[in-house]
């Protein structure tokens, strides 16, 4: 859709700065359509563009334009009556040129190329004819510099195609011929505007585009102030904490400076119109930053804030079904609230998780709450609960925490440093995940540290050994874990 936007006669300008430059050979960034002055409406009206990366020497530019049929014809332009005639001067236009600058009340003027050379990056006014009809006030308040060509004198009707209620078409192209490079846009004389803002047949009528070509159309009548420039903000309405954001100014109007203010939060540039904004750590609720755009004259145009809220976010809450210390080898399920989407640092990805505890172990989980990432951590926290032993001198148990099986003759072996008095019905090592590696009922117990004939990995592993005392009918088990290095 079309929106209707209050421009200044001529000078529409999109989001333009002047540290932007078109990436393009240039850009065509408005059209007077429906000029003034009654029967020389043909020789005042106008196209202005910006150049582009390079100079541009007017004998390389040529307007070619396509009418309603659409089809694009060679030095014609959108009303294909009239031939392009290509660029001239003469002291007339120049006295004439004159006459528009002393009517300036700021800081822009009106100048002619020198040596027919447009400078890169120059915003170049395209007049229809030498013999334009010089009105000061056109351009009291232009705050730019604006490079003027004049097409020769000869063609009195019409380059443009006025309003007609009947949707039709018309493409304006120009093209540097010296390196093929061009920029076309396309306007529909039906939504052509009043005065008023309704669509409809009156002088001034006028359309702008902005470097996609996306047309807006205006009509400020046969005045030339410049109308206050306007912003609008692209940024999100809500943010999580700690979030860098960026932030998008569509200014329209020209300036030349921009500053960003506000925030207890960093800027990636204040002088930008598209930035980043970083807040503070604590920064929340809403935060309004405001920015202001100077034209080239130091007039202010724009004093505007753009606000967003920091979202406000509970802390996530992760507990256990036991408190701390467990005993090793303990089963222990550990449970996160008031966030979705769970990723443990397991691996796994529901609410809660189980795990054996051997040995103490740190457990985090990332999920969102209100669309923010958060995270949490609980740490599980083991201890050896050993069974106690009668103080007899006819039983005795004991194991080891360590051993080494490195084959260097010493404490190769996981084996009971006392066993007397008892009679094993079970012993059982398992590693973390509590998978078996070695298993026994023999009264010798003896791991050499391998599983399946492989070397076990270095870690931490856990025995617990089932067992009764001599003569007693009642079993007794004993549990701990064991440290098993190489080195």
């Amino acid at each position: 859709m079309f929106k209707t936007v209050q421009l200044f006669f001529l000078f529409f300008v999109s989001s333009y700065s002047f540290s932007q430059i078109p990436t393009n050979c240039f850009e065509i960034e408005s059209i007077l359509v429906d000029g003034c002055d009654g029967s020389n409406e043909g020789k005042n009206e106008m196209v202005i563009f910006q150049n582009g990366p390079s100079a541009l020497h007017v004998d390389d530019l040529r307007v070619d334009g396509a009418g309603a049929n659409g089809t694009m014809q060679t030095a014609k332009w959108p009303n294909s009556n009239n031939d392009f005639l290509g660029f001239c001067t003469d002291a007339a236009a120049s006295a004439n040129l004159n006459i528009l600058n002393q009517g300036i009340t700021q800081c822009g003027f009106l100048k002619e190329p020198s040596n027919g050379i447009i400078p890169a990056g120059a915003r170049t006014l395209i007049m229809t004819s030498t013999e334009f009809t010089p009105i000061p006030g056109y351009f009291e308040n232009l705050s730019d510099t604006l490079y003027v060509i004049f097409q020769c004198a000869g063609n009195s009707e019409g380059h443009f195609a006025n309003f007609n209620a009947t949707s039709s078409e018309r493409t304006l192209k120009l093209v540097n011929t010296s390196t093929n490079c061009f920029d076309q846009v396309i306007y529909d004389r039906s939504l052509l505007e009043q005065g008023d803002g309704t669509t409809g047949a009156e002088d001034g009528g006028s359309v702008g585009f902005n470097w996609n070509g996306n047309a807006e159309y205006f009509n400020n009548g046969c005045q030339a102030p410049l109308v206050p420039s306007s912003v609008a903000f692209d940024a999100p309405g809500q943010v999580c904490p700690n979030e860098a954001i960026e932030i998008i100014a569509n200014v329209s109007g020209t300036y030349s400076t921009l500053v960003w203010s506000g925030g207890t939060g960093s800027f990636s540039s204040t002088n930008n119109d598209t930035i980043t904004y970083t807040p503070s750590t604590n920064e929340n609720g809403q935060v309004t930053l405001n920015l202001k755009a100077f034209d080239p004259c130091g007039n202010m145009k724009i004093d505007e804030n753009v606000s967003f809220t920091i979202t406000a976010i509970v802390p996530m809450i992760i507990t256990a079904d036991s408190d701390n210390p467990v005993c090793i080898g303990d089963t222990v399920i550990v449970t996160a609230g008031g966030g979705t989407n769970y990723s443990w640092s397991t691996g796994e990805t529901g609410t809660s998780i189980e795990i054996i505890a051997l040995s103490d172990e740190l457990i985090t989980v990332d999920s969102q709450i209100n669309g923010c990432d958060v995270s949490a951590s609980y740490t599980v926290l083991v201890q050896n609960c050993t069974v106690i032993i009668p103080d007899t001198v006819v039983v005795a148990i004991s194991f080891p925490n360590i051993f080494t099986p490195n084959n260097d003759l010493d404490n190769d072996f996981y084996e009971p440093v006392a066993f007397a008095g008892v009679k094993n019905e079970d012993f059982t090592i398992v590693n973390r995940w509590g998978n078996i590696v070695y298993q026994s009922k023999d009264q010798v117990l003896k791991w050499d540290g391998r599983v399946d004939g492989k070397e076990a990995a270095e870690g931490v592993y856990f025995y617990m050994c089932t067992y009764r005392e001599d003569l007693a009918t009642e079993s007794k088990t004993v549990q701990g874990f064991i440290h098993l290095k190489r080195k």
